[in-house]
């Protein structure tokens, strides 16, 4: 089973991506997913569902939709060209250190 919580700080595609693998790959039904889901929070995050109206979120896709929606402030800007350019070698940096932070921008 999954075993990494959501903090509210991180990606939350990514978090819902690890968990349908997680449970895809144990086997479980989707169509209880959303049962599953909110235990993957923590107490802050938990904190946001509980007030959430239950009747929004009967399935799966209602609870994806709304944690997507709320923590949607976390996904990854796309990075430009200028974003690129802006990435300069520190002074004492060495450049294969320099080209990893570079390539992990890109």
């Amino acid at each position: 089973m999954l075993d990494t919580k959501f903090y509210g700080t991180e990606n939350p595609n990514h978090h819902v991506r690890n968990f349908i693998s997680a449970m895809t790959l144990t086997g479980i039904d989707k169509d209880i997913f959303h049962l599953i889901f909110p235990w993957t929070f923590n107490k802050d995050v938990k904190r946001w569902y509980n007030a959430m109206d239950p009747w929004k979120v009967m399935n799966w896709e209602d609870l994806g939709r709304e944690f997507l929606h709320q923590y949607s402030y976390n996904t990854d800007l796309p990075i430009t060209l200028r974003d690129l350019e802006l990435i300069k070698q520190e002074e004492k940096e060495g450049f294969s250190n320099y080209l990893a932070r570079w390539r992990a921008k890109a």
